[in-house]
């Protein structure tokens, strides 16, 4: 399990002449509001207070939409299983494990 990595095309194109990607959660968040509120508490919580500014969680959410979604079209649809990430944590990680392991109901969606 590889957590926040490839971030761009180019890392996902390395990873592939090393490992075999079998599956990519993408955890979507559509609400930008909440986006904010997460990444802000969360540098707080880990004491980078220059990481809970606006700007900065701006240009960060910027950056992601520039470079790192991109990789999810890189991937074939059939590899990447999207949760909803505005479930409880215990939740979203109940629907990645039942992705896991195929229970019913947690199938491979598009992006």
């Amino acid at each position: 399990v590889l957590d926040g990595i490839p971030r761009n095309v180019s890392q996902a194109k390395i990873m592939d002449q090393m490992i075999d990607v079998e599956k990519v959660f993408h955890l979507a968040c559509p609400n930008r509001e909440t986006l904010f509120v997460r990444l802000k508490k969360r540098a707080l919580k880990d004491n980078r207070l220059d990481d809970a500014n606006e700007q900065v969680i701006q240009k960060r959410l910027d950056i992601y939409e520039k470079e790192s979604r991109p990789v999810l079209t890189y991937y074939p649809k059939n590899c990447i299983t999207v949760v909803d990430a505005m479930q409880p944590p215990a939740k979203v990680l109940f629907d990645i494990l039942a992705s896991v392991n195929g229970v019913d109901g947690h199938r491979n969606e598009s992006v």
